[in-house]
């Protein structure tokens, strides 16, 4: 056993050891040197990261103090011109409450969901139709929207602005009122004034400041004037249009501007949306009316499944008189004209619609037969003015 162990010994002596050999002190100085270096290096990149994302973070908080200005500028500003907006805005819609064109809204005043058609359009519009002569006729309920020069975008805010007190059965647009922004700039920025223009109280009502009253500013509307021609311009002057122009018939389109497509597009689109009848009419008017437009209308009213009738193809069907039923020589008709206009639409919507003859109603009657006596003394008195 000894000498087993002892074998074993000297074996294990005998073994080459196979350790590192031991580094001079210049080795260890250069080890040293790089793991210095490394810790630097190593130093400097996390500080930098540190720079890095402190750096990103102050970019970060300094567009977004920029954005939260913006925002808090704009809301602010939005608030200050809805309440100055309110405070302008005519709380009647009389002229003498300061509301423009006061005939054109003499809607607001009637009962909610009375109307069961509704004229747009321009001032052709409130000369050739009569809802007091359509009453006496057939005992519907219109109403006649007309501002002079109107065009199809400020038609369009027109009619969202009736659709929201009433739901008729139709709405006729006057289709004049397509040609009339190429009297003047026709452009989408010339759109886009008009919209913002009718949307913005602000900026529609600006001009009031000087007449509103503090007690006023902030009072709830309260819409009580009434218009006793349902927007109709009386007028029972004549004078005559002699030696009209026959009718050349063409294929030529006119072409209508970017504002009249805009406004007429949305008109169409407004009344599909709120499933409102739309009915294009072009009223007999001498001065303005040709074939090219004729075509154009009744291209788009083909596209787009509108009705669209012309009286002006149509002045010896309805009994049209030049000489005796236009207040200005061909551009509008008088109260003699428009009462053979509103006959003939009149039965057109009564047979199409299937409208009630309400004139059994003895309130209603009354209230339309008290209209049609103011009726007939403006009528009486264009005619002595006229004499």
């Amino acid at each position: 056993m000894e000498k087993d162990k002892t074998v074993n010994d000297e074996t294990k002596i005998k073994t080459p050891e196979t350790d590192t050999p031991e580094k001079t002190g210049s080795e260890k100085a250069n080890i040293s040197e790089d793991k210095k270096s490394d810790d630097k290096k190593s130093e400097v990149s996390e500080d930098k990261k540190s720079d890095d994302k402190k750096s990103r973070g102050a970019v970060v908080w300094f567009y977004s103090k920029k954005v939260i200005r913006f925002v808090c500028f704009f809301s602010i500003l939005g608030i200050l011109m809805s309440i100055f907006g309110y405070a302008l805005m005519p709380k009647n819609n009389s002229k003498e409450s300061g509301m423009p064109n006061e005939h054109s809204v003499g809607f607001y005043s009637l009962p909610e969901g009375s109307i069961d058609v509704f004229f747009i359009g321009n001032s052709n519009t409130y000369a050739a139709f009569s809802p007091v002569e359509i009453w006496r006729e057939y005992g519907i309920q219109t109403y006649t929207s007309g501002v002079g020069f109107e065009t199809t975008v400020e038609a369009y805010t027109m009619i969202k602005e009736f659709l929201k007190y009433h739901t008729p059965k139709a709405i006729v647009l006057e289709t004049d009122c397509i040609f009339a922004s190429r009297r003047g700039s026709d452009s989408l920025g010339e759109a886009f004034e008009k919209l913002t223009y009718s949307q913005v109280p602000l900026l529609k009502y600006h001009n009031r400041w000087k007449d509103v009253k503090f007690g006023d500013m902030f009072k709830e509307p309260e819409y009580t004037w009434h218009s006793y021609s349902h927007g109709q311009y009386v007028s029972a002057e004549v004078q005559p249009y002699r030696n009209p122009k026959p009718v050349i018939k063409t294929d030529f389109v006119e072409q209508m501007g970017p504002v009249s497509y805009f406004g007429l597009t949305s008109i169409i689109s407004l009344c599909k949306e709120k499933n409102v009848d739309l009915m294009f009419v072009y009223v007999p008017c001498a001065k303005s009316w040709k074939y090219q437009r004729h075509n154009a209308i009744q291209q788009i009213a083909d596209t787009n499944g509108i009705e669209f009738i012309d009286y002006n193809l149509m002045t010896d069907e309805i009994g049209l008189n030049w000489l005796k039923d236009t207040r200005d020589k061909g551009t509008h008709l008088n109260v003699y004209g428009a009462k053979k206009v509103s006959k003939n639409i009149g039965k057109y919507l009564v047979d199409k619609y299937s409208l009630k003859d309400l004139r059994d109603d003895k309130e209603l009657s009354e209230l339309w037969e008290k209209d049609y006596e103011q009726y007939k003394k403006q009528i009486n008195r264009t005619k002595q003015q006229e004499a």
